[in-house]
């Protein structure tokens, strides 16, 4: 076994051994039984009867408690005169013994004798002075006895629970407390508990204070507590009152726990902001709690939570928001959120009204781009600031935003009449294919018939003809020059889709055209000479059928 062990494994193995971990059991039917570390062995020379416990053994097939056994049978003498020994047995006749005792055991476990529901547990639930965290006490009594008492360690309890060990409860002493001795809704709490142990979960995590409190994560929070709930007694203690059931939600408006009333002045709103009594946070304002409503936040719920939490409380214990005339459309589009978390009360103004934006690109005559934008909503239009300011209700302020974060993404200013630079030779073919449909996606676009004269199309008629063994294809640009021909057609072999002349005039090369070289560039092989492409006959009827 030990040749299967890696070498990192049988490290932490001998780390174990000399730190005498290594205990040995008995040894018997040629069999050694052993605890390293708190795990049970058993061990022999015949590979299929080695047993550990653990879960690493159960994967792999061996761990590191095994090598620190094998490890103290090869080295150390106690070890070897035991390993001697083994060794001398009879192989044959203890497999035979083992599988009768394996099989044996194995029964005992699966017949667990029957046991009377003589026990129940109850959870009292409190918020920790200095954290802020709920805390549940676990305690067990007899049934129907109403009579409990505190379990001080409740990981240590669920041990005793699961190994059918003695415990205490008051005067009684339980020879064998098992799962079997608890009423139906205590055995789903046990198998709930014994489930976080057994995930490899932090017990520091579940039991605070040394195991004395039982603490439920956010993840867990409400699992856990229905399962306290339908245990025969269950209680939380908050502030001055006791709640013998919680009841969990969404965080709504409905709950009443805060209110929001929106004041116009003439040239400010004001935010009233109205909090209801003995509503306590948990779990960094995830979790609300009024009386015996328990609330769930969102994240974006959490952190408007956050900022109401932090603004500052006048002489009479309220809290006010003022808001400039000029950020109402903002202060509505708010409004919606605030009314996720409470009731809402504002002018008519702060209603808001979506529009159809349009946009109109012009050259003027030093050649820069002027971009004029209108709103329009139905019944009026906008086409300024001041427009805008002056509307009797609020406009989509999420959808303005958008509009000028293009408009600044494009080289334009954020407003409704701005201008960019004039558009250099390269950059012609970015802002026709690439900045004009960002701003089509938003709404409405048109361009002057002076700034379309910039988009010139290049659709040259294709000619085929046969030179020796060579099929060639012309392109005729009728609006390029002869003597740049040559140029166009590098620069659409070369994969662009535009050329640029001499005098800077920009040519876009037509849908027609790309397929036309995509097609030539599946072939495979082609060459430019004398303004024409060439390519092997057999290939080049290929390319013809596709016309």
């Amino acid at each position: 076994m030990a040749k299967l062990i890696p070498g990192k494994v049988r490290i932490e193995g001998v780390a174990l051994y000399e730190t005498g971990k290594v205990d040995i059991i008995k040894e018997k039917n040629n069999r050694l039984y052993a605890r390293v570390a708190e795990e049970e062995l058993r061990y022999s020379l015949e590979d299929d009867l080695v047993f550990c416990a653990c879960d690493f053994f159960q994967k792999r097939g061996y761990c590191v408690h095994l090598a620190a056994l094998e490890h103290f049978l090869k080295n150390d003498e106690c070890g070897q005169e035991i390993l001697q020994s083994l060794e001398e047995g009879h192989e044959e006749k203890e497999a035979v013994e083992t599988k009768v005792t394996l099989g044996g055991k194995f029964l005992d476990r699966i017949l667990s004798p029957k046991a009377e529901r003589a026990y129940e547990l109850s959870a009292v639930g409190q918020v920790e002075a200095g954290t802020n965290r709920i805390l549940w006490t676990l305690r067990i009594g007899q049934t129907n006895s109403q009579k409990y008492y505190v379990i001080r360690d409740i990981p240590l309890f669920l041990r005793i629970v699961e190994q059918r060990k003695s415990y205490m409860i008051g005067k009684i002493y339980e020879e064998s407390l098992s799962w079997e001795s608890f009423d139906e809704a205590s055995q789903e709490l046990l198998t709930f508990l014994r489930g976080l142990m057994e995930e490899g979960q932090a017990p520091d995590l579940f039991f605070q204070n040394q195991g004395r409190h039982l603490f439920f994560p956010l993840t867990f929070f409400e699992q856990g507590v229905n399962l306290l709930m339908t245990l025969p007694h269950f209680q939380f203690d908050h502030q001055v009152d006791s709640y013998q059931v919680l009841l969990f939600q969404d965080m709504n408006a409905d709950a009443n726990l805060f209110a929001f009333a929106v004041t116009e002045y003439s040239d400010y709103f004001e935010m009233e902001i109205r909090e209801s009594p003995r509503v306590n946070a948990f779990y960094q304002g995830a979790v609300l709690f009024h009386k015996g409503q328990v609330y769930f936040l969102t994240d974006q719920q959490m952190r408007l939570l956050k900022e109401i939490k932090a603004l500052p409380v006048d002489q009479q214990g309220k809290k006010y928001l003022q808001f400039d005339s000029s950020d109402r459309d903002k202060l509505a589009s708010c409004l919606t959120l605030f009314s996720q978390m409470g009731t809402v009360s504002a002018p008519e103004r702060l209603q808001i009204k979506s529009f159809e934006p349009s946009f109109y690109f012009d050259m003027e005559e030093d050649n820069r781009i002027r971009l004029e934008i209108q709103f329009d909503y139905g019944d009026r239009k906008v086409s300024s600031r001041q427009e805008l300011e002056e509307l009797p209700f609020s406009s989509d302020a999420d959808l303005e935003k958008r509009i000028f974060q293009v408009c600044l993404a494009a080289g334009f200013e954020a407003d409704f009449q701005s201008w960019r630079q004039a558009l250099k030779a390269e950059s012609v073919y970015h802002f026709f294919h690439e900045i004009i449909p960002v701003f089509e996606k938003l709404g409405n676009v048109d361009l002057s018939d002076k700034l379309e004269e910039l988009y010139n199309l290049a659709s040259p008629q294709v000619q085929i003809a046969s030179k020796g063994g060579l099929l060639e294809i012309q392109f005729d640009f009728q609006d390029i020059a002869q003597e740049e021909i040559d140029q166009a057609m590098q620069a659409l072999v070369a994969n662009q889709d535009f050329y640029i002349d001499s005098s800077n005039q920009v040519y876009f090369f037509d849908e027609e055209t790309k397929k036309i070289r995509q097609n030539l560039q599946e072939l495979g092989q082609f060459e430019l000479k004398d303004g024409a492409l060439q390519t092997r006959k057999i290939l080049g009827l290929q390319f013809s059928s596709s016309f």
